[in-house]
């Protein structure tokens, strides 16, 4: 009887490692199903990463047409300052500067409206990130990505300027002052 009792036990935990056996397999392989799907979404993350450098060129170029037209309103404005001339060619050359201004704030909202764009798109590339592996970061050179976010903290540390207008004159406005 004691040869029947040790079967049965003996039984039971071949049947209870058989079991775990079988829930580890089915584990193992949900991972690896999950990880192949993961791997699907890298053209996309590179695609997006490839996007991101244009977005930054395109913000580089918008600051540099901002301060060159920064420039040529405080030109302007101090032609129209250092000239006696007549009340025409002062009429016409505010007209000029206020339309310089105006072409100011809009590039300025524009860049205000890139730099949303890159922080949406830096949210959305580091939880993509995240979900990955880190041997699957390796393989991607996410550290190619890192870089270009640095690039962009560096370029909105440049100086904002902004318009004002008072009294139907426009006044740009920066951190050395108004003028």
């Amino acid at each position: 009887m004691s040869d029947a009792n040790f079967l049965n036990v003996y039984n039971e935990v071949v049947l209870e490692n058989f079991t775990a056996v079988l829930k580890q397999n089915f584990m193992f392989q949900t991972q690896i199903k999950f990880l192949d799907e993961k791997v699907k979404e890298i053209p996309a993350l590179q695609e997006k990463g490839n996007s991101y450098d244009s977005v930054v060129r395109e913000k580089n170029e918008l600051q540099n047409k901002i301060v060159s037209l920064t420039t040529e309103v405080e030109n302007k404005d101090n032609i129209i300052k250092n000239t006696t001339n007549s009340d025409v060619d002062k009429h016409r050359l505010q007209k000029a500067l206020n339309e310089q201004a105006k072409e100011l704030e809009r590039l300025s909202k524009k860049v205000t409206d890139v730099e949303n764009d890159i922080s949406d798109k830096n949210y959305y590339i580091k939880q993509l990130e995240d979900m990955l592996s880190n041997s699957k970061r390796k393989k991607l050179g996410l550290e190619i990505i890192e870089s270009a976010k640095e690039e962009v903290e560096e370029v909105k540390s440049i100086e904002k300027v902004s318009v004002k207008e008072n009294n139907g004159v426009l006044k740009v406005e920066s951190a050395g002052g108004t003028f």
